[in-house]
């Protein structure tokens, strides 16, 4: 039997970001009584092989745009003066800002920086929300998506990953070929296929490749490096 954690230790950061969570999403389920969060429809592809493919039209809730639409009263709530304040004195949100404002007192921000910065942290809330689907969702998700936003906060260097599909290339590869410090030749997965398909097909970039020779596209040429964040030192 695996045990509950226990609850942030009272005044850190994940528990103001908690007690912040947890009263917007008690608002928020109130608002979607009142009226239903928008849905967008999603274009997805799955590949089978390199001949057999399917394509889905998939709803999905758009929750932040619908959470920035009621910015104002999330503003309002006494949870977000709270958890704003104690992660821009932690410096945990100071980068949301341009340079010549990073070292502005908590109690001089402007409502327009406020806006700016409760926004932002906003994006944790939604990434549990589409991973969750529930405005009740256990304490271990809402901070497991904090602790990963606030590691990406306070990055001061961005990585970087490349997909580059090789058409028309044939090879016998049966583990990764390095072919520089930075890249490698792999197999194109099924997934890797579909999410770049539907990453083209959402950009509109699809013309770009025939269909045809993608679908049979066997390999794919992959780079990852890290770079300088340069909101850090803008």
């Amino acid at each position: 039997m695996t045990l509950p954690e226990p609850p942030p230790e009272r005044g850190t950061d994940e528990a103001v970001f908690e007690s912040f969570a947890l009263a917007v999403l008690q608002r928020a389920e109130h608002w979607a009584q009142e009226q239903e969060p928008p849905t967008v429809f999603q274009r997805q592809f799955e590949f089978v092989g390199t001949s057999e493919w399917h394509e889905h039209v998939v709803p999905r809730t758009n929750y932040g745009y619908w959470l920035q639409s009621h910015l104002e009263e999330i503003a309002a709530l006494s949870e977000t003066s709270e958890c704003i304040n104690r992660l821009w004195e932690d410096g945990i949100i100071r980068y949301f800002l341009p340079r010549d404002q990073r070292a502005t007192p908590a109690d001089t921000l402007t409502d327009e920086q406020l806006h700016y910065l409760i926004g932002g942290v906003l994006y944790a809330l939604v990434d549990v929300l589409q991973r969750c689907n529930t405005y009740r969702p256990m304490r271990e998700q809402i901070l497991e998506s904090y602790v990963r936003f606030r590691a990406a906060w306070r990055a001061t260097s961005n990585r970087h990953v490349a997909i580059i599909p090789l058409l028309n290339f044939h090879a016998h590869i049966s583990e990764p070929l390095r072919v520089s410090p930075h890249f490698e030749i792999t197999p194109f997965t099924n997934e890797e296929k579909g999410w770049a398909w539907s990453v083209m097909e959402g950009f509109r970039h699809r013309q770009l490749i025939p269909f045809h020779t993608f679908i049979q596209t066997e390999f794919k040429l992959t780079g990852e490096w890290s770079l300088p964040d340069l909101l850090i030192s803008a």
